[in-house]
């Protein structure tokens, strides 16, 4: 797991790793001096994920020409898009995933202008890199875009 800021983690299950009978699991945390579990009922009733077919569609394609100017970014719209997800770091080759994870926009939507802060309210200096992934109502997302710089 990762930490996001304070007390967000992030986690990835790679779909390849999740079977015909699923994944169990629970998280289990410490301070050193106390330990959690969640869900509370944990490890003797886990979580329980499981998977499920969508269908033979492909995913949706990556939106084109993602650019920034003056610290707004635009892309050209992709087919079978349901919404975008929006990705954000400090380092130009990033992968897109949990841990870049900014926020999602509506699929007509075709630009969006940062708040200059990060998750935990402080605010961005120097180079960002955003990337833009298309994501359909069956949450297949596409690639994402090249990475875009922002200067702050």
């Amino acid at each position: 797991m990762t930490r996001r800021v304070k007390a967000v983690f992030t986690a990835q299950i790679l779909a390849r790793e999740v079977t015909a009978s699923g994944v169990e699991y629970y998280v289990e945390a410490s301070d050193g001096s106390n330990v959690a579990v969640f869900p509370a009922s944990a490890p003797a009733k886990p979580i329980s994920l499981v998977t499920y077919t969508t269908g033979s569609a492909s995913v949706p394609a990556s939106p084109d020409s993602l650019s920034a100017k003056d610290q707004l970014l635009s892309w050209s719209p992709s087919t079978a898009a349901f919404w975008y997800r929006i990705y954000r770091s400090d380092r130009a080759g990033f992968e897109a995933g949990p841990d870049t994870l900014l926020t999602y926009v509506a699929a007509g939507t075709t630009s969006f202008h940062d708040n200059g802060f990060d998750l935990a309210g402080r605010k961005l200096t120097g180079l960002w890199y955003y990337r833009v992934a298309a994501v359909d109502k069956n949450d297949r997302e596409s690639a994402p875009t090249k990475a875009a710089a922002v200067t702050r």
